[in-house]
Formats: C-alpha cells, sequence, structure tokens
C-alpha cells in the first residue's frame, strides 16, 4: 500500500491535504489513544513518504517580507533532513509554543501548522530556511530538523541548526 493510500488521500494532494491527513489518523493510531506502536510507525513513514512526493520545488510561501516569496527550490539545493534531531520532553501543544518562541527569536517564522510543523527563515543568514516538524512520541515530543539554502550551498548544517535550536530551547524557563 502507498503512502498516499495509507493516509487516504488521492496521489495528487498538495502538502497541506498530507498535514491534514496524518493528523486526522495520528489521533486513532497514536498508541497513547488505542492504537499500536506498529500502526503509528507505518503512519509516520506514510506522512513523510508522501511529504516528499507532495513538495514541489515550485512551491511559494507567505513569508513577513512579502506574499509570494520563493522559497529555495529543493530539487536543485542542498536539503539537509535530520529524522530524530532531539526531543522534547513535553507534549506537542508546549514543545511547539517553546519552537515558536525559539523560531522568532532566531528568524521570522514563514509557516506554521500547530502543533505539529513550524518552518522559518533563519535572520542572520537570510538565505536559510528551517523546518521543524513535530512528532507525538508517548508523552513527549520528537522534532525533526530539516534545513535547505536558497543557494548553492547551505550557511548552516543541520546539526549545527539542531545545536543552535536544543540550546535556546535549555535556555527558555520551563516553569
Amino acid at each position: 500500500m502507498g503512502p498516499f493510500e495509507v493516509l487516504g488521500i488521492p496521489a495528487d494532494s498538495d502538502e497541506a491535504t498530507v498535514r491534514k491527513a496524518f493528523r486526522e489518523r495520528a489521533i486513532q493510531a497514536h498508541p497513547d489513544v488505542g492504537g499500536d506502536d506498529r500502526s503509528m510507525a507505518e503512519l509516520i513513514e506514510a506522512y513523510r513518504a508522501a511529504v516528499a512526493v507532495a513538495r514541489s520545488p515550485q512551491a511559494r510561501v507567505d513569508t513577513p517580507a512579502g506574499r509570494g516569496a520563493r522559497r529555495p527550490s529543493r530539487g536543485h539545493r542542498r536539503v539537509e533532513h535530520d529524522v530524530a534531531s532531539f526531543t522534547v520532553e513535553a507534549l506537542p501543544v508546549v514543545a511547539f509554543e517553546a519552537l515558536h518562541l525559539v523560531a522568532g527569536v532566531l528568524g521570522d517564522v514563514s509557516d506554521e501548522n500547530p502543533p505539529y510543523m513550524i518552518e522559518f527563515l533563519v535572520r542572520d543568514a537570510e538565505t536559510l530556511w528551517c523546518r521543524c516538524d513535530l512528532v507525538p512520541d508517548a508523552g513527549s515530543t520528537t522534532v525533526a530538523v530539516t534545513v535547505y539554502p536558497a543557494g548553492e550551498e547551505p550557511l548552516v548544517r543541520v546539526d549545527a541548526m539542531r545545536d543552535l535550536l536544543v540550546a535556546e530551547l535549555n535556555a527558555l524557563d520551563w516553569d
């Protein structure tokens, strides 16, 4: 069964439709609500595969700098993705709010889908985008980090961005 079939959506669905279908199915498949680990793992793999297909190199986003700013082409640039970058010992809603604060410190938020995804343009490196996908994980949240440059080479590698995000999250007052 293909990823779009697992998600129950047409194969030509856009990324927003893929995210919505994943959220709807995750509510039923997650082990914390009666699902099982195998079903959730299959759903996550289907989500990742469907998102990869749904992302178009010609995608456009709304940015604080102006509507319709061109997102870097992922097909021709060096994209770095770290599947399970780090875990936040908090529920996705709390982890999302903390990452939203950190993204606001590091750059300008361009796209968000609370509490599952946040994407921002890094302020000090105006050609670098960072995306954090949040996945519920038994009372915590696993964060996958993706960086992609508008230029030929990334100014910041994914491991450096992960370390920066973790340092900023640890600097927050969690009380």
